[in-house]
């Protein structure tokens, strides 16, 4: 084998070159000459890459902004070193705080075995769900009921078929229930809604 000499006066650049935690990849030549009773040779390259790598220096993209669904809000990572796609649960893990509501969550990005290390955290919008009369559907709600003082008649407020709780998930107005005649009334949606 041989080995490389480098001369210099410039300590700093030697010391960046040659320590590994600057995370510099090398690119090596070898050259196999024949001997003897061998004739010829043979040139050959290989790299050599950084072999810690810390999460903070990947490119990780496809975090963005959801809607709530009801159920855990999950993301579209796509997590690159270099060029090079890296694999969930090969080379990092993903996990999640906070991301069933509307509101701010986190997702955090792990390195795992020898080669990437650390985490980095990543926060994203989980919005609230716009209640429409297209997802929307009110069971109950009577047309036309006696007047015996002021009215606040029992309904159901379904979003996509599945039952909203009042107080939680929206409010009720009512713009003229306090005397007989044609009234008004308005769910309004809260939290995740």
């Amino acid at each position: 084998t041989s080995g490389a000499l480098i001369l210099s006066n410039d300590g700093d650049f030697i010391y960046k070159v040659t320590h590994p935690k600057f995370e510099i990849e090398k690119t090596y030549t070898v050259t196999v000459k024949g001997k003897g009773n061998y004739d010829g040779s043979i040139v050959l390259t290989y790299e050599i890459s950084a072999s810690i790598v810390p999460v903070s220096k990947l490119k990780i993209t496809g975090i963005k902004a959801k809607t709530f669904t009801g159920t855990r809000v999950k993301q579209d990572i796509v997590v690159k070193y270099g060029k090079t796609v890296l694999t969930e649960g090969e080379d990092y893990e993903v996990s999640y705080e906070g991301n069933i509501h509307a509101g701010k969550a986190y997702v955090t990005i792990t390195g795992i075995g020898d080669t990437y290390v650390g985490s980095v955290t990543k926060s994203f919008k989980i919005n609230a769900v716009k209640l429409t009369a297209k997802n929307t559907e009110v069971e109950g709600l009577p047309s036309e009921v006696k007047f015996q003082g002021e009215v606040t008649p029992e309904a159901t407020v379904l979003f996509a078929g599945f039952p909203l709780t009042e107080g939680k998930d929206y409010t009720v107005t009512y713009s003229n229930n306090a005397k007989a005649g044609t009234d008004t009334v308005t769910f309004k949606g809260i939290n995740d809604y």
